[in-house]
């Protein structure tokens, strides 16, 4: 279930905004007869949907969830032909998973002797919200009667923001009963991502 609001106010007297927000509830309900191992029933039954997506080249994947999201951009047109623009996102930071293993050599079944777990609830560990705000100006010179040069010049992540991307999932490692042994995870909770710094970017684009 979801709702979203959008809006748009085309470019006139000099300026434009659009923008929208959104509250979305994404869950899961398997019923009485819907699975099979009834263990984490206590953590995923009637709760989010988080599918775990966007892992490559070094990048962890993540649960992806959020329950609000806000974006708005607009431009506004200075005189000389100077343009100034900004675009500003929010979200919901990203649940993080909580789990261990568990292993039991004597167990009745042979072919299945270890499970991985749930220790909380899927939203009880969450990355920080996510805010980022972008910044342009530029120069417009016009070439002809149709050509026209712009000369840019961008700031991203306008605040500095250092916040935390992805994480490790929060996996301690792996409990042996018949023995009583522990066997940690070297990349628990570990930090994988955080935004980019502030980053100030230069171009020119040709228009004909």
């Amino acid at each position: 279930m979801g709702a979203s609001i959008r809006f748009n106010k085309r470019l006139s007297n000099n300026w434009m905004l659009n923008g929208s927000a959104t509250l979305q509830v994404n869950k899961v309900h398997y019923g009485d007869t819907g699975y099979l191992d009834p263990t984490d029933l206590w953590v995923t039954d009637n709760a989010i949907y988080a599918p775990e997506i966007g892992g490559s080249s070094g990048k962890v994947s993540t649960p992806q969830y959020q329950k609000w999201m806000f974006k708005l951009s607009g431009l506004y047109q200075l005189p000389m032909d100077f343009n100034v623009s900004f675009t500003f996102t929010a979200r919901q930071g990203n649940p993080v998973f909580h789990t261990m293993n568990i292993v039991n050599y004597d167990s009745p079944n042979p072919l299945d002797t270890g499970a991985s777990v749930y220790l909380d609830q899927l939203e009880t560990i969450k990355l920080p919200d996510f805010m980022n705000l972008n910044l342009r100006l530029e120069k417009v010179i016009r070439a002809g009667d149709v050509g026209r040069i712009y000369i840019m010049a961008d700031l991203f992540n306008v605040l500095n923001s250092a916040t935390m991307l992805r994480r490790y999932e929060k996996f301690h490692g792996t409990y042996y009963v018949h023995d009583g042994s522990f066997s940690t995870n070297a990349t628990d909770f570990l930090a994988n991502e955080i935004l980019n710094g502030r980053v100030l970017r230069l171009g020119v684009r040709f228009q004909f």
